[in-house]
């Protein structure tokens, strides 16, 4: 009896990690326009619950399941991009004419400026330095 209980045991961990297999996906990400690298766009998998960052050089790994199809890639003032998922990726990402709302900085955070009450001064990035 205890032989057979240890041998479903075993079936049963090697069939949860069988559906649990992962793949790392490596890659680049870089401006369409020039060809910089972009660094701090964000990389998900479109059906799964995995998320990371590209660094400094434009680089990003990220573990997905073998089941995922999808990879989005979204930054601030370019287009989303959509790519099926392979084992090395390098992604161009073009412009995008967005209008932002207006951020204000204040001391203890940042705000939306039509949800901010009191007084708001514009500052130039020239007057700064």
């Amino acid at each position: 009896m205890r032989k057979i209980y240890c041998l479903l045991m075993a079936m049963a961990v090697l069939c949860t990690h069988a559906l649990a297999q992962m793949k790392d996906v490596i890659g680049k990400v870089t401006d369409a326009k020039d060809g910089t690298p972009l660094s701090g766009v964000t990389v998900k998998a479109k059906s799964a619950d995995r998320t990371t960052i590209t660094t400094a050089d434009g680089s990003f790994r990220l573990s997905v399941p073998d089941s995922e199809t999808t990879i989005v890639f979204s930054f601030v003032g370019y287009g989303d991009v959509e790519s099926a998922v392979s084992d090395l990726m390098n992604v161009s990402m073009s412009t995008a004419d967005r209008s932002l709302s207006e951020v204000v900085v204040v001391g203890y955070g940042t705000s939306i400026k039509r949800d901010v009450t009191g007084n708001v001064a514009k500052v130039k990035g020239a007057e700064v330095q």
